[in-house]
């Protein structure tokens, strides 16, 4: 198994943990992060409590929508 395949397994497993904790799947504005880096911030935030965890999700939602308009403005 390779490194890659070992990082997606690991997301895989972390996405189904987040889900079980927080009841919702995990989002994050990916946008030039690597799959190690994704990796890392779903490990941190499997350690946030719900509120806190709400509100980040809040953030990235945000960011995603900023950065899809910026996209389209730019096209």
């Amino acid at each position: 198994i390779s490194l890659d395949e070992q990082t997606q397994q690991a997301l895989l497993q972390g996405n189904i943990e987040y889900e079980q904790k927080f009841g919702f799947i995990f989002l994050i504005k990916a946008a030039g992060l690597s799959s190690n880096e994704i990796l890392k911030k779903l490990h941190q935030r499997l350690q946030n409590n719900l509120a806190i965890e709400k509100t980040i999700v809040h953030e990235q939602l945000a960011a995603i929508a900023l950065l899809r308009l910026s996209q389209e403005v730019q096209a």
